[in-house]
């Protein structure tokens, strides 16, 4: 294991967006979501309601022409969630392309559904501006109720899920003066986290790290917010109509629409690079091997090399793949603008140690897919403090299965598909990653239904 930096500048982390190779098809483009699943953007539109897709070469095209998404969108498992006019909600299959959900919620004059979120339980969160209402809808049975209304809610817009904190965070689009809220999953209780002059602010997103984001039509820029709220916002990137911001965990960016310029873009944040080599003994097919930082997990080609923006900062830095040892490189840290080489050399368990028993190793899941649980195995060579926790798509814990001290061996945990609120969670992917006193590793799982 090897680890050098290299002190060059390069062009990928310059903080500019990147347009895509056609935008006259984007009419009033507002929202971008990530379909992980398909390795596309899928955009709504204000001006005639269609839902477009983007692929990893930036060509746009058509996906549901008359899907009716004119604001904020969510996907939750194999269906997207997006708001129409007329106060509706709408749901499409993503692979049948079908309608799945056609719901309408109260309507009146400048009455206006909004922002989409998603909890792990199968509910999601829309904002109202206009009657200061966030309501929850239940997926299962399309039953929706108002979630929280008024108590300091003043137009509420952007909406971002914090199933770790026990909150919704939701900022104001409110002229002149704005107010960023949480509003507690427990029991609906408002508190104001920051206010601030933002006039009539929209959207807002978090990155890996912690730091909140903020965009909207009126806003003279993006502008970043400190993990605490402790600090003034800070506008980093200036330009005008920039509605939602979607943060990209795969390469620390964000994803914006120029509403008026029928136009979308990338914005590198602050970044350092990794860059790297994998050797493995005896040879493998090493794109199966998994580099996991922050949340991130990047998989090499197949001779070994990997590169990856990732946010600045100290992180461990892991590369781990079944049946080989697990190489861990602790408090490394990323500086913008500087690229840091790595070389991981992963040794089989058969091959270290003269056959040592009972290597560190997490194993596969099985069975995988499952439905409704799963069994989950680990290897400690030495007696440790073991955290076992599963995390979604989004990188938010969804549950905690083991946080103790546990002997050498082998051992098992059965997850039952279930969040840390005993609710059963959508079908999709998973991320299960323990955390022992030297071990680190992350692995991937799908939940079919």
């Amino acid at each position: 294991m090897k680890t050098q930096r290299w002190f060059i500048f390069l062009l990928v982390i310059v903080v500019i967006p990147i347009f895509t190779h056609a935008q006259t098809q984007l009419s009033l483009p507002q929202k971008i979501v990530i379909d992980y699943e398909q390795d596309r953007l899928l955009v709504s539109n204000f001006g005639n309601g269609a839902l477009l897709q983007i692929d990893a070469n930036g060509i746009i095209e058509d996906f549901i022409s008359d899907a009716g998404f004119v604001d904020g969108m969510d996907i939750v498992g194999d269906v997207i969630y997006g708001v129409g006019d007329n106060c509706k909600l709408y749901g499409y299959n993503l692979d049948t392309e079908q309608l799945v959900v056609d719901v309408s919620f109260p309507t009146g004059a400048g009455v206006y559904l909004s922002s989409v979120t998603s909890d792990e339980a199968g509910h999601l969160f829309i904002s109202c501006p206009a009657l200061h209402t966030i309501y929850k809808f239940r997926i299962s049975d399309e039953s929706y109720w108002i979630f929280a209304q008024g108590n300091g809610l003043n137009r509420p817009n952007g909406i971002l899920l914090e199933s770790e904190n026990d909150r919704i965070v939701i900022i104001d689009d409110s002229p002149g003066t704005s107010i960023i809220h949480a509003i507690s999953l427990s029991d609906s209780t408002v508190t104001d986290l920051m206010t601030n002059n933002f006039d009539r602010p929209d959207g807002i997103v978090r990155d890996v790290v912690g730091t909140y984001y903020v965009g909207g039509y009126y806003l003279p820029g993006l502008y970043r917010i400190d993990e605490d709220f402790s600090q003034p916002p800070e506008m980093f990137f200036a330009g005008s109509y920039m509605v939602y911001p979607t943060y990209d965990p795969r390469d620390h960016s964000l994803l914006i629409t120029y509403f008026n310029a029928n136009d979308w873009g990338r914005i590198m944040l602050p970044s350092g690079v990794m860059v790297g080599t994998v050797v493995a003994n005896p040879p493998t097919n090493l794109e199966e091997v998994e580099i996991n930082v922050c949340t991130m997990i990047i998989n090499p080609d197949n001779t070994g090399l990997f590169t990856n923006n990732v946010p600045v900062g100290t992180f461990d830095v892991t590369a781990s793949l079944e049946g080989y040892e697990t190489v861990i490189i602790e408090d490394l840290e990323f500086i913008e603008d500087q690229a840091t080489l790595l070389t991981f050399e992963l040794n089989s368990v058969t091959s270290v140690d003269n056959l040592v028993v009972n290597p560190n190793a997490l194993n596969q899941n099985s069975p995988n897919p499952f439905n409704p649980e799963t069994n989950i195995s680990f290897d400690l060579r030495d007696d440790a403090k073991v955290v076992l926790e599963i995390y979604n798509l989004k990188g938010r814990k969804v549950k905690q299965l083991v946080n103790s001290s546990i002997s050498s061996g082998h051992h098992s945990v059965v997850w039952n598909g279930k969040d840390d609120n005993n609710k059963t969670v959508s079908s999709g992917i998973y991320f299960y990653k323990i955390e022992a006193t030297d071990f680190q590793a992350t692995k991937k799982m799908l939940l079919l239904k």
